[in-house]
Order: structure tokens, then C-alpha cells, then sequence
């Protein structure tokens, strides 16, 4: 009986505080900037420390780990970079679009379990017009922003009738050279009684700055190299591209109403094809993944 009151694991003293963990120093700041702000007064009454509510609205699946449900928190979180990678790999298409959705899903579930959890005597009727407005403002101040900054810098799914071609959109104007595929903006507008209509297009840059352009009646060239005469090309005439500007003749459908000449829609299809570099947008990928990009 003395040896097992020797050996017996003694209690932590109810005297002294735990001690301070490794990472306790860096949230010395947050504590300063709360104690001055007298933030305590807005975030004590919640059964949560402000970093983690946080933290929860801000990585989806992670609340419910803060309530003990680690499990389901893995499950969520996997279930969340699954739908990514689809969205990714299916972008543009239906598939892609579900994605989407099936994330904004996940992220407002996880905004509203612990929601929930603060508030647990919310009304039924309220707590459904709270899960729409969560849904909304989670939708158009997250996943929208973020979805029009991975366009602009990265890049973006562009429709053409039933299929779908990515564009690298980080690709800089000043990179692009003779020969290559380009996607760039079409402005609407009105030429030579002819009426453009805004989009897109894709085409092959032609010609760049400085190179000289002859048509004829079957073919044309650039610098004295010719090449097979596109439709709605002119059959005569010269000219040089200016700086700032490519060749990209575009490859457009034209409907006729009214009395158009053929020299008019030659003439508005060769202003057309003067694409300035302001409207570039960008490259298509050869490849997204594994699905080969053929182009029309």
C-alpha cells in the first residue's frame, strides 16, 4: 500500500493555471488589439473565440471540428476539394456549374451550423430566410469576386455552340506572335452600313505590326508569303498593319437585310480584322487536363 502511494500519478493542482502552449505568443497582438478596442464586449457573449467563428465562416467543414464533430469536419472538407477539382476540370460545363453550387452549399452549411450552435432558439420561419440571405451574401461576396479574379488573371471557359474552350488568360499582349491562336474582344458597333454585334473571338493572328498585306482574287499574302484566301476577303489591295494592332480575320456569321454590297462587307470584315491589342484576352490551352482543345 505504500509503494502504490508512492506511485500513484498525482492530480494537476487546482492552484495553478495550465501552462502557456508554444503558440500562445501569437496571438499577443489580437489580445492587445481586442483589450483596446473593447472588443470583448461583442465577442465573450459567444460560446466561441472570435478566431475561430472566423475561422469557421472562412474554411468550410471546419465549425463542426470546433464542436468536437472531427469526423464529419474531415468528410466536409474532403467532399469541398473533391467539388473543386471538378469545378476546375469540368469549367463551362454543366458539371462545372453543379460544382459551383455544390460549393457555395457546403460553405453556407458550415456558416449556419455554427450559427446555429450561437443562436439555438431562432425561429424555424427565420432560420430559413437567414440560410437564403447567408446563401446569397456567401455567393456574390466570395465565390463571384473570386470567380471573375481567376478569369481575369488566370483563366476562363468560353462557350462556342456546345463546346467549350479554356483560355489562359495570364498570358501578357506583348508575348503574342505571328501564327498563334488568340482570343480577343469584339466591340459592337456599326461600319460601312454594316452592324457588328459584341462577342468573342478566335482566330489566328495573321499578321503583327509592320508586316505588309496584299490581297488577290485567290489567295493573299503577308511579306510576299502567301496563304489561301479567307472568306469575304477582298480580291484587290494593300495594306500595312499599324503598332498596336494584329491581322485576325475573323471568322464571324453574316446575315443579310437591307441592300449590302460585296465591297461594303469586305470592307467592314477588313476593319474587323484590325484587332487592337487592348482587346486581347487571351490564349487557348492546348490541352485542359486531359481533353485536347480543338479549336473551330
Amino acid at each position: 500500500m505504500r509503494d502504490a502511494a508512492i506511485h500513484r500519478p498525482q492530480e494537476a493542482s487546482q492552484y495553478y493555471p495550465p501552462r502557456e502552449r508554444w503558440y500562445s505568443r501569437f496571438w499577443y497582438p489580437w489580445y492587445l488589439l481586442k483589450r483596446k478596442l473593447h472588443l470583448a464586449v461583442i465577442t465573450d457573449g459567444f460560446e466561441l473565440p472570435l478566431h475561430k467563428l472566423i475561422l469557421g465562416m472562412t474554411v468550410p467543414g471546419l465549425s463542426w471540428l470546433w464542436y468536437g464533430r472531427r469526423i464529419f469536419s474531415l468528410v466536409t472538407i474532403a467532399s469541398y476539394c473533391l467539388f473543386a477539382i471538378t469545378f476546375l476540370i469540368w469549367i463551362g460545363y454543366p458539371m462545372g456549374t453543379l460544382s459551383l453550387a455544390m460549393l457555395m452549399s457546403i460553405h453556407t452549411s458550415s456558416i449556419l451550423y455554427m450559427n446555429r450552435r450561437l443562436t439555438p432558439d431562432v425561429q424555424l420561419w427565420k432560420r430559413i430566410v437567414w440560410s437564403l440571405v447567408v446563401f446569397a451574401l456567401v455567393s456574390l461576396l466570395v465565390y463571384q469576386p473570386l470567380r471573375r479574379q481567376l478569369e481575369r488573371r488566370w483563366f476562363m471557359a468560353l462557350r462556342i455552340g456546345e463546346r467549350v474552350l479554356v483560355v489562359k488568360t495570364s498570358v501578357s499582349s506583348g508575348l503574342v506572335k505571328r501564327g498563334d491562336r488568340v482570343v480577343y474582344q469584339i466591340n459592337a458597333g456599326r461600319r460601312y452600313q454594316t452592324l457588328i454585334e459584341e462577342g468573342y473571338g478566335v482566330s489566328e493572328v495573321l499578321a503583327v505590326p509592320g508586316d505588309k498585306i496584299s490581297f488577290q482574287a485567290k489567295d493573299f499574302s503577308v511579306n510576299g508569303v502567301r496563304q489561301p484566301r479567307r472568306a469575304y476577303m477582298p480580291a484587290t489591295g494593300n495594306l500595312v498593319v499599324p503598332d498596336g494592332s494584329w491581322f485576325i480575320w475573323p471568322d464571324v456569321t453574316i446575315s443579310g437585310h437591307g441592300e449590302v454590297g460585296a465591297d461594303m462587307t469586305e470592307n467592314a470584315m477588313t476593319a474587323l480584322a484590325m484587332v487592337p491589342r487592348s482587346n486581347f484576352i487571351g490564349v487557348v490551352f492546348h490541352r485542359w487536363w486531359w481533353r485536347r482543345q480543338t479549336l473551330p
